[in-house]
């Protein structure tokens, strides 16, 4: 064989592979390669180009396939491996390596929806421009920039005018300020020290020791009342079931109806009293008894006078001879 061919064949070979890897980089040989197509749609890509990876949890899964606008937005397609755990609600967020770096996918996992599938549709999710941050943190230093212009020595003289001229206009007034902070210095010092009301309100043990057991008794009732409200509790459950004395008169009907009649049978002994009929009506509204019995009265005491005065032999003879 002769070393040209040779040399042509090797040289042939040499640019095949370069060929093969440029493909691989670019992501042309995506289509030959086995796995799943799968898309999502952004607002704006960021300088997204085909061929970038595809990462899930910082491992690459896959390569951008095809770029294209769509619906006034950008349809992204991508090729990723079997098997790599993402759900068809995964969210995709176009992220950089850096500050100048590639811009790749990155797709997060999602607890629920279902495997992905050849054609699936994923959810995306926008991420800020760089270029508008950059801009927005441009403004914010010039707007730094600015302010510190404005803080000039004659503008902060002129800001601190207004209180020079108060301080001055008032330096009677504000000479008696520290007379003031003294006694607010000494108060706080007897406090400390545990004079006074207020110190040995806080110095003194006992009245934490009487505070204490104060709230102790306090907690103690509030138990009590919550034991005699569980008790009402109870005995109100019990009337209202029908149970006990109480219970049964609230309850049962026939308790009820020999009440009510016992009632009307004492409200028409009343009435027969007030209307003067049977005995104890007479007694009552009858002025002749009434008479009568106050005579009766008199005469028993006039007799008691009696026997009083005849001292007690004669009323012991009185007796004896009415025996005999």
């Amino acid at each position: 064989m002769n070393k040209l061919e040779v040399r042509l064949g090797v040289f042939f070979l040499l640019i095949l592979l370069v060929g093969v890897m440029m493909m691989e980089l670019i992501g042309a040989l995506a289509p030959l390669k086995s796995g799943l197509n799968i898309q999502t749609q952004f607002k704006n890509v960021l300088d997204l180009k085909k061929g970038d990876p595809v990462r899930i949890a910082g491992v690459q899964v896959g390569s951008v396939r095809d770029i294209k606008l769509k619906d006034k937005s950008v349809l992204v397609t991508m090729k990723i491996k079997h098997n790599t755990g993402i759900t068809t609600d995964s969210t995709a967020t176009i992220k950089f390596l850096g500050m100048m770096g590639q811009n790749y996918i990155n797709i997060d996992f999602a607890e629920t929806g279902m495997p992905i599938y050849d054609g699936a549709m994923l959810l995306s999710q926008e991420q800020p421009d760089l270029s508008m941050l950059m801009t927005k943190l441009d403004n914010v230093v010039s707007g730094i920039d600015e302010l510190t212009r404005n803080f000039s020595s004659d503008s902060i003289s002129s800001m601190m005018m207004p209180i020079t001229d108060f301080i001055k206009e008032n330096k009677d007034s504000l000479s008696s300020i520290g007379p003031i902070l003294v006694n607010v210095r000494n108060i706080t010092s007897a406090i400390a020290n545990g004079e006074g009301s207020i110190g040995k309100m806080i110095q003194e043990p006992s009245l934490y020791t009487s505070a204490m057991g104060s709230l102790t008794n306090l907690e103690v009732t509030l138990q009590n009342a919550q034991s005699i409200a569980s008790q009402a509790k109870w005995i109100l459950n019990d009337v209202q079931q029908g149970r006990g004395s109480i219970g049964k008169i609230l309850t049962e009907d026939s308790v009820y109806v020999e009440m009510r009649d016992s009632l009307a049978n004492l409200r028409e002994i009343l009435q027969k009293v007030n209307s003067g009929r049977g005995t104890a009506g007479k007694i009552v509204n009858d002025a002749a008894l009434y008479q009568n019995a106050k005579l009766t009265m008199q005469k028993l005491d006039m007799a008691a006078e009696g026997l009083e005065d005849q001292g007690p032999i004669s009323v012991i003879g009185l007796a004896v001879g009415s025996l005999f």
